[in-house]
């Protein structure tokens, strides 16, 4: 769920204005915030108590790649197409697909 807004809240920063913008802002920080205590649960749920630090660093070392990557990305995109309009889509898009992965994880 809270993936799901955080993409709808990329949408709305990207088409938006004055009081939608700090709307769309809003619901970005409370999605922020709803996000990392969920994805938190996920790896003692799905491999176990007994494996649930290996799914822990696993976890978080795709996050530190994330966090290198996708920043740059996203300013090739905005130097590539001269406009803020297609990187918050794109950051749209990584969002859904995040969240298509978090949906399709089986638990035991």
């Amino acid at each position: 769920m809270g993936m799901t807004l955080k993409a709808v809240s990329f949408v709305m920063m990207a088409y938006s204005w004055n009081v939608y913008l700090a709307a769309s802002i809003a619901v970005s920080g409370v999605t922020a915030a709803m996000v990392p205590p969920a994805s938190q649960v996920v790896p003692s749920k799905v491999l176990g108590s007994s494996l649930a630090s290996v799914g822990f660093a696993v976890m978080l070392t795709c996050f530190n790649i994330g966090v290198g990557i996708f920043p740059p990305l996203i300013g090739y995109v905005i130097d590539l197409t001269n406009s803020y309009v297609f990187s918050f889509l794109a950051m749209m898009a990584f969002t859904l697909v995040g969240g298509v992965v978090a949906y399709t994880i089986r638990v035991r």
